[in-house]
């Protein structure tokens, strides 16, 4: 079912995107957790349910969500004003989408290569959470 746009007030705009950007710290602290998880596994320190294969899906069922998440935050037109700075917001979360399932589609092979692909996919997200943070950086500018 396809979410519907809606134009909101710049003040409102503000604090919808806030409130969803909070929730986007979530998405940061699982994925984070994930790959701790990939690399205590591939040092042999893991938990005994604790798996390349297990975190996979846990892998997938987060991204699932993730991208319900995105497009839910593409669904809120901006204001005149936010206009590109909402363009370079979705761009990156965009972004953020492809790193985690670049991260997902990993998820096979030795452990020690499987980690190593993790760590460089974590990498592009931080590069894509970085591009986030100066979105919002640009939103505190921009005068009401």
């Amino acid at each position: 079912m396809p979410i519907q746009a809606t134009t909101v007030p710049t003040t409102e705009y503000v604090i919808k995107l806030n409130r969803l950007l909070e929730k986007f710290v979530v998405f940061e602290t699982v994925f984070d957790e994930y790959a701790q998880t990939c690399r205590n596994i591939s040092l042999g320190k893991c938990l005994v349910n604790e798996n390349l294969e297990t975190l996979k899906l846990y892998f997938e069922q987060n991204l699932t969500v993730l991208r319900q998440f995105v497009a839910q935050a593409g669904s809120v037109e901006p204001p005149i004003v936010f206009e590109q700075i909402n363009q370079e917001l979705q761009s990156a979360l965009a972004d953020y989408v492809v790193a985690t399932e670049t991260m997902v589609d990993s998820l096979e092979g030795d452990e020690l290569t499987v980690y190593q692909r993790i760590i460089l996919g974590r990498s592009e997200q931080t590069v894509q959470r970085q591009r986030i943070n100066q979105v919002l950086q640009a939103i505190s500018k921009v005068g009401f």
